[in-house]
């Protein structure tokens, strides 16, 4: 709303024209009943025609107030970081990534599997496993390899069949280390046999 004191002028002079106008056309008599004079009060019409060409002069003369426009309001800003901040952050996050967990036992060496599931010859570099088993030095009936990752306790591995054996077998082994002497299995696919392995 206008808090102009002069807003309503216009209003209030068209008003008062039509009224001044329309007294000068009837007239109340003794029965308080409204008849058209047939005489017009000149006067009073001139007047009500003055009132209202003035409302309307006004009308168009005086601005016409805007509405206030909102003031768009702004998320606060939160204080830039340092970019050395951000640098020694990204820096500790590599860090803690490439961390080795669970190499403090060294697994490479011979390892026998349930005592009639052949041998395993290991090699870990620190914490990647490799290692090649068959079931007999000469004419093995199987001979697979495998490759995998430790973390903490777990060792997790792929593992296949080779040409010297007869297999043709291949799958996922999950194994636990339970000190550096032995590891057994928590779960297998392929057909891989042995449940433990000790050295």
């Amino acid at each position: 709303m206008d808090s102009s004191p002069f807003a309503n002028v216009p209003i209030i002079l068209i008003i008062a024209g039509l009224i001044f106008i329309f007294v000068s056309k009837i007239k109340i008599n003794g029965k308080w009943r409204i008849e058209p004079v047939e005489n017009n009060d000149k006067s009073v019409f001139n007047i009500g025609i003055i009132l209202l060409v003035l409302g309307f002069l006004s009308y168009v003369v005086m601005p016409i107030p805007s509405p206030p426009i909102p003031t768009p309001t702004q998320p606060p800003t939160s204080a830039p970081i340092p970019v050395a901040t951000l640098i020694a952050s990204s820096v500790n996050a590599s860090e803690k990534i490439e961390t080795v967990n669970a190499n403090a036992v060294n697994l490479s060496g011979v390892w026998n599997c349930d005592g009639s599931w052949g041998q395993y010859y290991l090699t870990q570099q620190d914490n990647t496993l490799w290692w090649y088993g068959e079931s007999s030095p000469n004419n093995p009936f199987w001979s697979n390899v495998a490759r995998g990752t430790i973390k903490d306790n777990l060792i997790n591995m792929e593992w296949a069949d080779v040409p010297k054996g007869n297999m043709h077998n291949s799958g996922i082994l999950v194994l636990k280390i339970d000190s550096d002497k032995q590891f057994h299995v928590i779960s297998r696919t392929g057909g891989w046999g042995g449940s433990m392995c000790t050295r």
